[in-house]
């Protein structure tokens, strides 16, 4: 009885330890839970608030460049014909979307602001948004090479620090493109293969073109026909496949 007693006072003391570890391990797990998801939001608000600086900057710039508004005062008073006050259209701020223009200098206090989130947030969807817009704010408004070094730096810290697969791809396959602009289709397609061989999914056309476009620059030929078949092939009646045929027919 002593025996049994003994046992069974041990297996009470076992009992509560596991029970103490397993509620310390819940609470550990419910704090850490509760931690990432606070960094997420202060993550996501940061990008919100560089967003807004971006926004800013741009309509800077853009106000900048619109036609400058003359005689407000003459205008309210001009006359027609009839003698009915004339109708001026105000000046409108041409398109910024594809305009050439120094972004770290135009746009300095949305550049810094992205940059800050891509530093505090790494990991996290809004760190790697802040590098995609970066990046693609440097490719769209490059001037020369330097701007698209700029934006091929940020790709592909996207890529290495994206969240998920999707992610990755999409990084990778930007890169891609920032890699051509500056001549070195060799680097692109490595690029676009490992894109491809991380899953591509819907891209799965685009960066097969691209990469056969790549060599169809480097010079080959063999290569660039044996991509466009392979678009041929894993993408029958759509345009991708299409536009393989095409190109494959210039070889």
């Amino acid at each position: 009885m002593t025996r049994i007693a003994t046992a069974a006072s041990k297996q009470r003391k076992l009992v509560i330890a596991a029970g103490i570890v397993i509620l310390a391990a819940a609470l550990a797990g419910s704090l850490y839970l509760t931690k990432r998801s606070a960094f997420r939001s202060q993550a996501s608000e940061a990008l919100f608030k560089a967003r807004t600086k971006l926004a800013a900057d741009l309509k800077s710039y853009g106000d900048s460049l619109a036609p400058a508004k003359e005689a407000k005062k003459a205008e309210s008073t001009a006359k027609d014909a009839k003698g009915k006050a004339a109708k001026k259209e105000t000046p409108v701020a041409p398109s910024l979307e594809f305009a050439k223009f120094d972004v770290s200098e135009k746009l300095k206090d949305g550049v810094a602001a992205l940059e800050k989130v891509a530093e505090d947030f790494p990991g996290t969807m809004a760190g790697f948004d802040a590098r995609m817009e970066l990046g693609g704010l440097y490719f769209d408004h490059a001037t020369g090479p330097a701007d698209y070094e700029h934006a091929s730096q940020w790709f592909g810290s996207a890529s290495t620090t994206a969240p998920g697969n999707e992610q990755t791809i999409a990084a990778l396959y930007n890169l891609g493109y920032a890699q051509e602009a500056l001549g070195k289709c060799a680097d692109s397609v490595k690029t676009f293969d490992r894109a491809l061989n991380s899953g591509s999914g819907p891209l799965l056309g685009e960066l097969l073109l691209s990469k056969a476009r790549c060599q169809e620059t480097l010079g080959d030929k063999a290569g660039a026909k044996a991509t466009y078949e392979n678009v041929i092939k894993q993408l029958p009646n759509t345009e991708s496949a299409k536009t393989a045929e095409t190109k494959k027919a210039t070889l």
